[in-house]
C-alpha cells in the first residue's frame, strides 16, 4: 500500500492526466503539491518500486499511474 504522501502524488498524476490528456512534469506536480521537486522524484520512486506507477526514462512527460496504482485510488 503506497504512503499518504505517495497515494497524493498518484491522484494528482492521474487527475491531471485525465484533465490534460497527458501527464504532468516533477515540477507541475512539485509545485501543485507544495513540496521540492526531490521530494517528488523521491516518491515517484517508490510508487514505481511498489509497482503503482511507471516512468519512461528522460521524458519530462513520462509518468502514469498503473492499473495496480489506480486500484488503489479507486478503492479509497
Amino acid at each position: 500500500m503506497p504512503t499518504p504522501k505517495q497515494l497524493e502524488v498518484l491522484r494528482f498524476v492521474a487527475a491531471y492526466t485525465d484533465d490534460h490528456h497527458y501527464p504532468p512534469t516533477v515540477s507541475e506536480i512539485a509545485e501543485s503539491l507544495g513540496v521540492s521537486r526531490t521530494a517528488i522524484n523521491d516518491r515517484i520512486g517508490f510508487t514505481i518500486a511498489k509497482g503503482y506507477a511507471g516512468r519512461k526514462p528522460g521524458i519530462a512527460r513520462g509518468i502514469w499511474v498503473t492499473a495496480k496504482g489506480q486500484s488503489v485510488i479507486g478503492s479509497d
